[in-house]
């Protein structure tokens, strides 16, 4: 994902600059000096494409845009309870937690958006818990990629899948 994240980025960056520089090469002011008569001048050189063709334009818009994928995150939109059960291991009673979950799609359908509230069992106790979710489809990777984090945690949870029906 950081891969996919910086290559994105950096190809976004260099979009944008390569035609900015290719303008700044052509309006550059010219030299004071002349060059000696011995020096070559140097080969002329093509200048950059100022982008994306309209096929590649057309095909980024389209990979941008929600589809079916997304449509199937978009049923776990809204308010939400749960009742969770966890045993420390095999022999040991198990524990209740129970809590809430609010879900959103946000950014025009891409993402879903979870905020989870309750409180967990832990040992007898009742602990507040919350966390929070980013789930979202890349059309491109072909995969649903989420980040789970919340207050039991100081890291951030990854995951990567495919729907199964």
């Amino acid at each position: 994902m950081k891969k996919l994240l910086v290559t994105t980025l950096l190809a976004g960056t260099l979009a944008f600059a390569v035609p900015t520089l290719s303008f700044a090469e052509e309006t550059a002011a010219p030299a004071t000096e002349a060059a000696p008569a011995t020096e070559a001048a140097p080969p002329a050189t093509e200048a950059a494409p100022a982008g994306p063709s309209a096929e590649e334009m057309a095909k980024m818009m389209a990979m941008m845009q929600p589809g079916e994928m997304h449509k199937k995150l978009e049923t776990l939109v809204g308010s939400w309870t749960y009742t969770s059960t966890m045993q420390k291991t095999a022999d040991a009673p198990a524990e209740q937690s129970t809590g809430t979950s609010e879900n959103a799609m946000v950014y025009g359908g891409r993402f879903l958006v979870s905020k989870v509230s309750g409180t967990m069992n832990m040992g007898g106790t009742e602990t507040p818990f919350e966390g929070q979710a980013l789930t979202g489809y890349d059309n491109i990777a072909q995969q649903y990629q989420g980040v789970w984090y919340d207050s039991f945690a100081t890291g951030m949870m990854i995951s990567t899948g495919t729907f199964d029906e």
